[in-house]
């Protein structure tokens, strides 16, 4: 038996599409949901070669600590990519209330459906229309 740990497991939403067109509307035709991080990846491959293995993790990150910390308010970023983990200019954000009966799931959900997956297309959208620019470290959206 091979134990596996994972210390901060991840949440990857994966959208499949017919083929990726730069200023087009790109509809996806698959979406899925996939546990990851080193750990959960690496009893995949071994589960997948049939070696009998167990993935252990934590309840960890934002989406944990705002459950046990009374969190009122979470939500999703989308930003440029950088050096700095998470640090690049922001493009959009979106929030939405934590709510008293939440569990890690409905509130991952909920994040999904009424943030990400709203901002993260537009974003695309507003890159794809060369309507984004950085000035000073912050991005300012052109109008049309």
């Amino acid at each position: 038996m091979i134990y596996t740990v994972t210390f901060n497991p991840a949440i990857d939403y994966v959208m499949h599409t017919q083929a990726l067109q730069l200023g087009s509307v790109n509809r996806a035709v698959k979406e899925e949901v996939m546990f990851g991080g080193k750990g959960i990846n690496v009893s995949t491959v071994l589960g997948n070669l049939g070696v009998e293995n167990v993935a252990l993790g934590f309840i960890a990150g934002f989406t944990g600590h705002a459950l046990e910390k009374g969190v009122k308010v979470t939500g999703a970023t989308v930003h440029f990519a950088n050096e700095v983990c998470d640090g690049g200019p922001i493009i959009l954000q979106k929030a939405v209330d934590v709510l008293e009966d939440d569990t890690p799931e409905t509130l991952q959900r909920r994040v999904m459906e009424q943030c990400e997956w709203k901002i993260l297309p537009e974003a695309v959208s507003l890159f794809c229309q060369d309507r984004l620019e950085v000035v000073d470290g912050k991005v300012h959206i052109r109008s049309k």
